[in-house]
């Protein structure tokens, strides 16, 4: 066993044994609803998730286990947060600054295979049918056709670029009147809200805020847990050895 994958392996460990002490552990059953609840909002169903991505190689059952030391991470985390009385309104005014937000646009949309199946949906949409409800029926995108086609708030960079060349210039409460080509496929995208870059309020950015004490108090945590065990490693290969004598 490497020195890597022990290490990894007595963290977990570590995890499990620090949320119970500290009364914080979520049980196996919520954690199968919580992954069962958040599995079904991005691939439609959890056998759908099964199926594309777990395959053969790991068991449902494995990841729950899996999920259960994430959640009880977070759980930490956020415990250590509360218990560490950090103002996040003063570290975002230490540097209001690093909290901008760039251009975005918030849309719908609606991938499809063929250019002749994005003009049958535009026209669909011109008699007044609800885009929503053609995303659900017509989507190939599983993840977002179970939330009606919504993709939330984007910035330019983070669509390909003939997708956010399109959603960037249609008009709020408009869709495209042409099928949107990409390597993807044909989208159709209907665009809900189209907001300026600025710097962002603390009440904006706080979500951010608290990502980044997460992250500094997640690497000394992590630290902490590994420097305080009693870790004692078995010598695998003596142990080997003894018992072949």
């Amino acid at each position: 066993m490497n020195n890597g994958f022990k290490e990894n392996f007595v963290f977990e460990m570590l995890v499990v044994q620090e949320a119970e002490k500290e009364g914080v552990e979520v049980s196996l059953k919520d954690t199968d609803d919580i992954l069962t609840k958040d599995v079904t909002a991005a691939y439609g169903s959890k056998d759908n998730f099964v199926k594309q991505i777990l395959g053969d190689d790991v068991s449902w059952d494995d990841m729950v286990k899996y999920y259960q030391i994430a959640l009880d991470y977070e759980a930490l985390l956020d415990k250590r947060i509360s218990d560490s009385d950090i103002d996040l309104e003063a570290v975002y005014n230490a540097d209001p600054s690093k909290y901008s937000s760039p251009e975005q646009v918030s849309a719908r949309h609606i991938l499809v295979e063929t250019e002749d199946e994005a003009k049958d949906i535009i026209k669909q949409l011109d008699d007044g049918a609800d885009f929503a409800s053609l995303a659900e029926e017509y989507s190939t995108d599983k993840g977002s056709a179970t939330q009606g086609g919504s993709l939330g708030y984007f910035s330019k960079e983070q669509m390909v670029q003939e997708f956010s060349d399109a959603a960037f210039s249609t008009p709020v409460g408009s869709y495209t009147e042409t099928p949107v080509k990409s390597q993807f496929g044909y989208h159709i995208i209907l665009v809900e809200d189209h907001t300026s870059a600025h710097q962002m309020t603390f009440e904006e950015a706080e979500d951010y805020v608290r990502a980044d004490v997460e992250n500094d108090l997640s690497e000394s945590f992590y630290n902490d847990l590994l420097a305080n065990a009693d870790i004692v490693y078995a010598d695998t290969d003596t142990a080997a050895d003894s018992e072949s004598e």
